[in-house]
């Protein structure tokens, strides 16, 4: 019997789940990892991790994503734009990846999941654009 990538990773999941124990999450994480070589799954385990990463956020009612701003921002900056970003998604929490867009001239854009927040001078041309070409 195959067993999927997201199989896996939900199996790993309530594994590891209500283990606080560093060593006994290294153990459990060895044995899948062997679990894995002995069935020849291995190859697999890219996607196993991704599909985790999915299981672990939906569970935690997480949201991962990137912000692109025109100019570096403090940390105050990015917590207020990772709890909007949260209190749209319908998450507990966002955390987004950080990095600098000079072409954006000023403000961000934030992706996480489906949403896009499009803040940036460069979005606001754009729209401002196709609304004078309607």
């Amino acid at each position: 019997m195959k067993i999927t990538p997201k199989q896996y990773a939900q199996a790993l999941y309530e594994l590891v789940v209500d283990t606080v124990d560093g060593n006994a999450t290294k153990k459990i994480t060895q044995r899948f990892v062997s679990v894995l070589t002995q069935r020849r799954d291995l190859n697999k385990l890219t996607k196993i991790m991704d599909e985790f990463n999915k299981e672990w956020n939906k569970r935690n009612e997480l949201v991962e994503g990137s912000l692109q701003t025109a100019r570096a921002i403090d940390d105050k900056i990015l917590a207020d734009i990772e709890n909007y970003v949260a209190k749209v998604s319908g998450a507990k929490q966002a955390i987004l990846t950080k990095s600098i867009n000079a072409s954006l001239h000023a403000g961000f854009v934030a992706r996480a999941g489906d949403l896009l927040i499009d803040a940036s001078a460069q979005g606001r041309w754009r729209r401002l654009r196709e609304h004078l070409a309607h």
